[in-house]
C-alpha cells in the first residue's frame, strides 16, 4: 500500500507539473498572440518602413511581399554593401535623421551593432520586444548576447562563367583554382568592401598556407571594389571566376540570363546576415520595423527570404563539412596581413 501510495503521489505530482506547463504554455501563447495584435496596429498606423540590406535584392523583395500580403504594410529597402551601408547609417546618426529602421548586415555586425547600441542609435534585438524572439526563433541564432539576430548564413561558392570554362575543367578544390591555365581570368572583391571576405581568406590560409597565396598572386588578379561589380563583370564574360561570392548573388544574375554558374567545397567560410534594430526612440517607424523584423525570425519569413540554392537558414539547409563560422572582428594588422598575402597593399 505504501508503495502504490507513493507511485500514485507522484503520478499526481507529474499530472499536476504538466498541466501547470500547459497552462503556463496556453496563457504564454496567448500573450503573444496579443502582444502581435497591439504590434500590427502601431504598425499600419506608421504607414510603412525603410531599412538598408546587404543581401541580393531578390531575397528582400520576397520578404516585403509576403510581409505586405500578410499585414498590408508597405516597405521599401535599399541595397548596399556592409561598408557603405555602415558608413551611410553612421553619417545619418550623427546627423540625427536615421532613415533605416533596421539593418540587414553582412560582415562586423555585432561590432557595428555594439557601437550603435553604445551611442544611443541602436538596441538589442534581444530587448527590442520581438515576439519571435523567446517564442519560435531558434535562440542558437542570436549573436553577441542578443545584440543581433543571424537571419541567413550564405556559404562562400566559387562562380565561374560557362562559356568559357566547361564542366570538365571546373575546379573541384582550391588548389585547382591556381592553376597557370586560370592566369588572367580571376576578378576577386576588395575586401574593403566587407570584413566577411577576410574570414574566407583566413579559413583557405589556415588549411593550404601561404604558399596558396603565392599562386594566387601569380594570377594576375584584377580587383573590383565589391562583390557587386565583380559578379556583373563575370556575368558580362570579362573573367572566367570570381570568389569568393554567395550562391544567391550568383542565382541572381543567372536567372536575367547571364551564363554563370557556381561550385562549392566544403572547405568554406560564409556571410551571416545579421539583424540590428535601430533604437526606437531614433527610427521613424518603430513598430512597423519591429514587426517586420518578427515576420523575417518566423518559419514563414525565413523562409521565404531565403528561398535561394546555396542558403542555410534559421529553419532550413545543412552547412558545408568544414564550414567556418566567421570570426567577425578583425584588427588593422590583420587585415593588412591577408591583403599582403592577396598582392594588395
Amino acid at each position: 500500500m505504501k508503495s502504490h501510495t507513493r507511485c500514485f503521489g507522484r503520478r499526481a505530482f507529474g499530472s499536476l507539473l504538466a498541466g501547470s506547463a500547459i497552462a503556463l504554455s496556453g496563457r504564454r501563447a496567448a500573450a503573444q498572440s496579443g502582444s502581435l495584435d497591439a504590434l500590427v496596429a502601431a504598425a499600419r498606423a506608421e504607414g510603412g518602413l525603410v531599412f538598408y540590406c546587404g543581401a541580393p535584392e531578390g531575397m528582400p523583395k520576397r520578404a516585403i511581399e509576403g510581409f505586405t500580403k500578410r499585414y498590408n504594410i508597405p516597405a521599401q529597402f535599399v541595397r548596399i554593401s556592409s561598408g557603405p551601408l555602415q558608413q551611410r547609417f553612421s553619417t545619418e546618426a550623427l546627423s540625427g535623421q536615421i532613415a533605416a529602421d533596421f539593418v540587414l548586415l553582412a560582415g562586423n555586425a555585432i561590432p557595428f551593432g555594439r557601437e550603435g547600441i553604445e551611442k544611443g542609435w541602436m538596441e538589442p534585438v534581444a530587448k527590442a520586444g520581438i515576439p519571435a524572439i523567446g517564442g519560435e526563433f531558434p535562440s542558437s541564432w542570436l549573436r553577441g548576447d542578443g545584440v543581433g539576430a543571424v537571419v541567413q548564413v550564405a556559404p562562400w561558392v566559387i562562380a565561374y562563367n560557362s562559356e568559357f570554362v566547361k564542366e570538365g575543367d571546373v575546379p573541384k578544390d582550391w588548389s585547382e583554382l591556381i592553376a597557370p591555365k586560370f592566369r588572367g581570368q580571376i576578378i576577386l572583391a576588395d575586401p574593403l568592401a566587407s570584413d566577411a571576405y577576410y574570414d574566407e581568406w583566413q579559413t583557405v590560409l589556415d588549411k593550404h598556407g601561404e604558399a596558396w597565396f603565392a599562386g594566387l598572386r601569380a594570377q594576375a588578379i584584377r580587383w573590383r571594389g565589391d562583390g557587386i561589380n565583380a559578379t556583373n563583370s563575370l556575368a558580362a564574360g570579362e573573367c572566367w571566376f570570381h570568389y569568393p561570392v554567395t550562391a544567391a548573388q550568383i542565382t541572381d544574375v543567372a536567372r536575367k540570363g547571364a551564363p554563370v554558374k557556381m561550385v562549392s567545397f566544403d572547405l568554406t567560410s560564409g556571410v551571416e546576415m545579421t539583424l540590428l534594430m535601430t533604437h526606437p526612440s531614433k527610427a521613424k517607424h518603430p513598430n512597423a520595423a519591429k514587426l517586420f523584423a518578427n515576420y523575417l525570425l518566423t518559419a514563414e519569413g525565413s523562409r521565404l527570404f531565403n528561398d535561394d540554392p546555396g542558403i542555410v537558414g534559421p529553419y532550413s539547409g545543412a552547412m558545408p563539412k568544414e564550414y567556418k563560422a566567421p570570426k567577425g572582428v578583425w584588427t588593422p594588422p590583420e587585415r593588412d596581413k591577408l591583403r599582403k598575402l592577396l598582392g594588395l597593399s
